[in-house]
């Protein structure tokens, strides 16, 4: 006589139980699925969070040849990092049952070889930020955060240098130069000021180094020197509203860095201590 067992897992995950003398009603691990329940509790459903997974089989005849350290999809769109720097976006729809993609030959979709160099293995993070702008994110352990724009046209991919790729790029930068103290309403305590260079595509630059520290307090300075950096002033408690504005400069010499040149936006930002010893706030 056959014996039906049902399990209701209504008592949910028991990992401490030898799943042995497990009861009909618990479970001992479940991976992206969730308990959906009603509002009487009186039924319930074990649901696959993640809904349907795509699943694929590389071409056996040249297994070893070329290495998968990792993949993501986008807008139904696969996307592979290959061997040592290939990136291929391939249609999920092209992907039929029985479909064959030979990865070590040229194909109808595409592939971006830039010989990025990937580690043993790619964490991607795909992001669909706009219209024309698809950008896969990704690590691999040995190289600065990239990112890659799959919108983008070929003969501009093709252009790209590897640096290019980087989500924090490598350029030289001056340091911001106080020009003036001028009329506003700053709080009273002390200023720095650095910035950064970034495009519209999100990359971006690292930071600058400091500007000297910029006091600010009700009182006009005295005997201010020509080169800005020794005035004499009377102190008082930060956190005062006062009368003063600050006007920094900023040199964009290219001699610094060619890079420059690639960026078309900036964003400054202003560092406010209320004591030596204070975090300041950005």
């Amino acid at each position: 006589m056959t014996t039906e067992i049902y399990n209701t897992f209504l008592k949910g995950l028991d990992t401490d139980t030898n799943p042995i003398n497990y009861s009909n009603d618990k479970y001992y691990y479940a991976h992206n699925f969730r308990l959906i329940v009603d509002d009487t509790l009186t039924s319930l459903t074990l649901t696959n969070g993640k809904g349907l997974e795509l699943t694929f089989t590389t071409y056996a005849v040249k297994a070893g040849t070329l290495r998968i350290k990792g993949a993501c999809e986008l807008d139904n769109n696969l996307i592979l990092f290959v061997g040592s720097g290939e990136i291929h976006v391939i249609p999920i729809a092209s992907l039929n049952t029985g479909t064959v993609i030979d990865l070590t030959t040229t194909t109808t979709y595409r592939i971006v070889n830039k010989s990025f160099s990937f580690g043993d293995r790619v964490y991607a993070i795909p992001k669909h930020e706009r219209t024309n702008l698809r950008k896969v994110y990704w690590a691999d352990g040995t190289n600065p955060v990239r990112f890659i724009n799959i919108d983008e046209e070929a003969a501009t991919l093709s252009s790209m240098t590897v640096e290019e790729f980087s989500l924090v790029r490598r350029c030289l930068l001056s340091t911001p130069e106080l020009e003036a103290v001028t009329g506003g309403s700053l709080k009273s305590g002390v200023y720095r000021y650095a910035y950064c260079l970034f495009d519209e595509y999100g990359s971006q630059t690292s930071y600058s180094s400091l500007s000297q520290a910029i006091p600010i307090v009700s009182d006009e300075f005295v005997d201010a020197t020509t080169n800005k950096r020794g005035w004499t002033f009377r102190g008082e408690e930060s956190g005062i509203t006062t009368s003063k504005g600050i006007r920094v400069s900023i040199d964009r010499n290219l001699n610094l860095s060619s890079h420059q040149a690639e960026f078309s936006n900036i964003r400054v930002v202003s560092l406010y201590y209320t004591s030596q010893t204070s975090v300041p706030e950005v």
